[in-house]
């Protein structure tokens, strides 16, 4: 690895950590701007990932309240749906966890695994028309392909994102 200035702010930023090490000694102009960029990026990409989601939820809604069709809602909101929890995801960690697509993906068939065994009458909750609906009575393999569309979309976002923006710096 060659040693360049970046490399080495790192290191000193890394070393800074360290308890062994007075915490001021590295402190220099150059290590706080490398850290304010990144802070600036980070609270960037939290503002945009918090506006999709809030656009993403009230397309969700209204789907949910004045589209009945045999497309867009069954198969489209179960799409968007796992649009808008990689958003909301996104927004608190909006450099981490490379993989989100796919344990978005497991959380998706948990949710309905449990819809499959019917979790909301064993809970005796399906009096409450509010867990019928927030928690969904009826399992579908449907719903899974729709789920994995969405995180495949989102596969190929995170590639499109590493390869023309570069790798996100934590």
């Amino acid at each position: 690895m060659r040693d360049t200035k970046k490399n080495r702010i790192k290191g000193t930023i890394i070393r800074r950590k360290s308890k062994a090490i007075e915490p001021n000694f590295y402190r220099s102009t150059e290590n706080e701007r490398y850290l304010a960029e990144i802070n600036e990026k980070k609270d960037y990409a939290r503002l945009v990932y918090g506006i999709c989601f809030l656009v993403l939820t009230v397309v969700e809604v209204l789907i949910a309240m004045f589209v009945h069709d045999e497309w867009v809602r069954p198969y489209g909101g179960d799409i968007i749906i796992i649009f808008v929890i990689y958003a909301f995801i996104r927004m608190l960690l909006p450099h981490g966890l490379v993989s989100l697509p796919i344990v978005i993906l497991l959380f998706a068939c948990l949710a309905e695994g449990l819809q499959y065994i019917n979790i909301v009458e064993k809970l005796g909750l399906g009096d409450i028309e509010f867990f019928n609906v927030l928690l969904g009575t009826v399992g579908d393999v449907k719903d899974i392909i729709c789920y994995a569309v969405g995180c495949l979309i989102l596969i190929i976002y995170e590639i499109i994102r590493a390869v023309f923006f570069g790798k996100p710096k934590s």
